[in-house]
């Protein structure tokens, strides 16, 4: 991969839809030697797909947090129940240290925030973290 590789890649990191025609000309090659160039990094695994990231409309509110639980030994398997379905956890990782799981989680409000709350702690211990900003997010 070379400096123009990874031009086009960022670029397309920023906005995966960006036109063709306009890559090229950050570039500086024709737009056919773009699309080759993507092409090739689609094949070769470099780029591994495109994708959509959700963010909410201005004006409604959202709360984001980072909860920490350590799960009762005996309620492991009524926890992995529980959140699978639920939408308001949009990522669950098992993890080492003294939590056994680390989600992410989008509620509209801190009163559904406080709820879930309530309902998770009935399968561990909890620690939570509300985001207040991002600094840095990326696909990969």
């Amino acid at each position: 991969m070379d400096n123009i590789d990874k031009k086009i890649l960022s670029l397309l990191v920023q906005n995966a839809r960006i036109p063709v025609k306009e890559i090229a000309g950050a570039v500086e090659l024709t737009a056919p030697a773009v699309s080759e160039r993507i092409k090739k990094m689609e094949r070769d695994g470099t780029i591994n797909g495109y994708t959509v990231r959700m963010g909410y409309p201005q004006g409604k509110e959202t709360i984001s947090a980072y909860i920490d639980i350590a799960t009762f030994h005996d309620k492991k398997e009524d926890f992995h129940r529980r959140i699978i379905d639920e939408p308001l956890v949009k990522h669950c990782s098992s993890v080492t240290g003294s939590r056994n799981y680390v989600m992410l989680v989008h509620c509209p409000n801190i009163e559904t925030l406080e709820k879930l709350l309530g309902e998770l702690q009935e399968y561990g211990q909890t620690n939570t973290q509300i985001i207040l900003s991002t600094l840095v997010q990326r696909q990969s």
